[in-house]
């Protein structure tokens, strides 16, 4: 009976560790296809990181099956940009990037055919992927094509009203820049978003960024212009991220299912646990970035879907690129595309985040080294 026993406790055992060692090997070849990946997005993009910006702003949206959302909220970025460039003047230049992620619908076609009903087919680029890889990888081959001084990533829901949101974040962004070379700030480390001490930690900046234009009355061109321009704060190296942490306390969070409410906030827990607690909301779809940042942080970036802001975030503490959080307006839109599976998928995410880099299996290495 003992035989008997200890043959099956062995056999149990046998399996048990076959099964790990196969999970194990599986997830090494994972995160080597990865770093393959990012090595030949470098290589494609690398003509295009190396000449400089022809645009003053470039927006890039992410879209996998949005072809009922994604003509709106194009419409209404194209009318924001006119808009603005009448305000500006003609040296105001923009481009926006649609990557259709593998889209089984019409997206991209439908991005063509709202980019000629305005007329501006030579504003509007769409990318297509040629399978559907992640919001992640969409956003890479964005930021790593786009043209612009300033890069913003945007989500195709329009769930961030894009007007207060980007120039929110660009009065942060150069609020930022401006007092660190004032003296306001420590030399290079990533700091708080008001400009506060450095201490090589990315900061959030509240609303202080949003709410202080609105009350000047400042456009966003004369604060650019304080901060040296357009071209001059491209080879900065600066972020801001939209925030939707003040909603947490408002009715937004009881509208969400209860299996979005519970994801979050166990997903900002393993965020806590792998970069810390200093950026409070992470997957906000509304992000800024310098171009000399997008540059950076980008060519880095190996994850392709749920994680990959947090990969960012990382890869910034790492090469202390300063990152400030603004609040902006949001609203919550139908079509989520999350579902109770992938719950699981962001977390081996986050673990593999954690591992990768801390045993070095992937590395970072700032492009003056």
């Amino acid at each position: 009976m003992v035989t008997k026993l200890g043959v099956a406790y062995f056999l149990f055992a046998s399996l048990v560790a076959t099964y790990v060692f196969l999970a194990v090997k599986r997830w090494w070849e994972w995160t080597r296809d990865l770093e393959s990946d990012r090595r030949e997005e470098g290589k494609r993009t690398l003509a295009n990181r190396g000449k400089p910006s022809t645009k003053r702003l470039s927006i890039i949206i992410p879209a996998y099956n949005e072809e009922k959302r994604l003509p709106a909220v194009l419409t209404e970025t194209l009318r924001y940009l006119v808009r603005r460039r009448d305000r500006e003047g003609a040296s105001f230049t923009y481009e926006v990037i649609v990557v259709d992620d593998g889209s089984t619908d019409q997206t991209a076609v439908k991005a063509w055919l709202c980019a000629k009903e305005l007329g501006a087919e030579d504003a509007v680029r769409v990318y297509q992927m040629s399978r559907n890889s992640g919001k992640g990888a969409a956003v890479r081959t964005g930021m790593l094509n786009a043209e612009g001084d300033l890069l913003l990533m945007m989500d195709a829901d329009g769930a961030t009203e894009l007007s207060h949101g980007l120039e929110a974040l660009e009065f942060s962004l150069c609020s930022r820049h401006i007092k660190k070379t004032k003296g306001g700030s420590g030399g290079g480390a990533v700091g708080g978003g008001n400009g506060g001490g450095g201490g090589g930690r990315v900061g959030r900046g509240g609303g202080v960024g949003g709410s202080k234009r609105k009350k000047d009355g400042q456009p966003p061109a004369g604060i650019i212009q304080q901060a040296g321009g357009y071209s001059h704060l491209s080879q900065q190296r600066l972020a801001a991220f939209g925030s939707r942490a003040h909603l947490e306390q408002e009715d937004i969070v009881t509208k969400r299912t209860k299996l979005r409410n519970f994801a979050m906030h166990g997903f900002h827990l393993l965020v806590f646990l792998v970069v810390g607690g200093s950026i409070r909301d992470t997957q906000c779809g509304f992000k800024l970035f310098t171009r000399a940042a997008a540059a950076e942080l980008f060519r880095h970036q190996r994850l392709k879907r749920w994680c990959f802001d947090v990969e960012v975030i990382h890869i910034a503490q790492r090469l202390k690129v300063p990152i400030v959080e603004v609040q902006v307006k949001w609203e919550e839109k139908e079509g989520s595309k999350l579902k109770f599976l992938h719950v699981f998928h962001m977390t081996l995410e986050l673990l593999t985040i954690f591992v990768c880099y801390n045993l070095r299996f992937w590395r970072v290495k700032a492009l003056s080294d």
